[in-house]
């Protein structure tokens, strides 16, 4: 038998074995996979993950998991029976990088998820982010209450985890105070995130509505990698739309988990001031545009500046800067503003006549 008769069959096993890898994947029932996750994710948690829907794979060099009607159980005080539901997600993962213990999800949906965060009405026993494990059996003698082993901290830890696109349709987060029973919505018609790497800029939309006030919010920032450097500045570019309020923000963050290099300039400009009272519950003495830009940075720990400020309400204007240092046992606030027309009467119950001039306020601190 001749070399090339050799590849030749060598090439048709390879052929075949990928077929039948191909015929079994496609036609197993992932249904069966079932018990086995919601036995994991209870053992995790002490609380039921249901997942009513089916379980299925598109098989491809990145295969796609798509998973429907999930819901996670809530804590067993909480005002419903689910903290958590989605109805659909799907998950589509890169098949080489699980070689070297990295799972790369290259596009994540998560469709119509709503998500409940609250405090327990007492106060006493925290939110229902808080999960109690069942304990075992093997945990429950004397043995189970004794200091662990300094071997059991080499057990098998999660891969690491990248994201390189998300959607998010049709989402609602739900905050609730238990003591006062007050509610705080979020809602998301829609949200996008993506990247081309971690080595690249992360690039996002996101449009919905806070306590059905209406919001957009879109921009860039830099690379993921940033976050964990402290040494690489981390770009942001972020523009917001509410309230007939449009504001711009840019600048860097050269530690941004630990919010410190903060170096960010902003630009507001309001339609009516009057639409922000409306909004808060609170109507406003003022009204007409109101413009306000300066730069942010911080001067040291819990130390921060705001230069360059500038702010304009119909005919008024005020500019200047503000220090606040929240590092001592007393907060401190001083504040150096000039203005070239004030008029303080509508502040000014009964009203009060103009103030006017080139006047200045410094040196406030407490």
């Amino acid at each position: 038998m001749g070399l090339k008769r050799v590849f030749e069959i060598l090439a048709g096993l390879a052929v075949l074995t990928a077929v039948v890898v191909y015929i079994v994947i496609t036609s197993y029932d992932y249904n069966r996979l079932k018990p086995y996750i919601t036995s994991a994710v209870y053992d995790a948690t002490g609380r039921t993950l249901t997942l009513g829907g089916d379980i299925g794979i598109e098989v491809s060099f990145t295969p796609k998991l798509i998973v429907e009607d999930v819901s996670f159980q809530n804590a067993p005080w909480g005002t419903i029976p689910e903290m958590a539901s989605v109805r659909r997600l799907e998950a589509q993962v890169a098949l080489l990088p699980l070689i070297g213990g990295v799972v790369e999800v290259k596009r994540l949906i998560l469709v119509e998820p709503e998500i409940l965060i609250e405090t327990d009405p007492s106060g006493k026993k925290g939110s229902n982010l808080e999960f109690t494990p069942p304990v075992k059996e093997e945990e429950k003698g004397p043995a189970a209450r004794e200091a662990p082993d300094a071997a059991d901290e080499s057990g098998p830890t999660l891969p690491a985890i990248v994201f390189y696109d998300i959607r998010i349709e049709r989402a609602r987060l739900t905050y609730r105070d238990g003591p006062s029973g007050k509610s705080h919505a979020v809602g998301l018609d829609l949200l996008e995130a993506g990247t081309t790497g971690i080595e690249s800029p992360v690039k996002f939309t996101i449009k919905g509505d806070y306590n059905d006030t209406g919001f957009e919010l879109s921009g860039n920032t830099g690379p993921l990698t940033a976050l964990v450097d402290p040494e690489k500045p981390l770009s942001i570019e972020v523009n917001v739309v509410a309230l007939d309020t449009s504001l711009k923000l840019e600048g860097t963050v050269k530690d941004p988990l630990a919010i410190r290099g903060i170096e960010v300039s902003f630009d507001s400009r309001t339609g009516d001031i009057r639409k922000i009272g409306k909004a808060l519950g609170k109507p406003l003495p003022l009204e007409g545009p109101l413009n306000v830009s300066g730069r942010l940075s911080d001067r040291g720990p819990k130390s921060y500046r705001i230069s360059d400020l500038k702010m304009t309400l119909g005919p008024s204007d005020v500019s200047g800067s503000v220090d606040v240092n929240l590092s001592g046992e007393k907060p401190s606030v001083n504040i150096d503003l000039s203005s070239e027309k004030l008029d303080l009467r509508p502040l000014i119950a009964g009203g009060a006549g103009e103030a006017r001039g080139a006047g200045g306020v410094g040196g406030v601190g407490g």
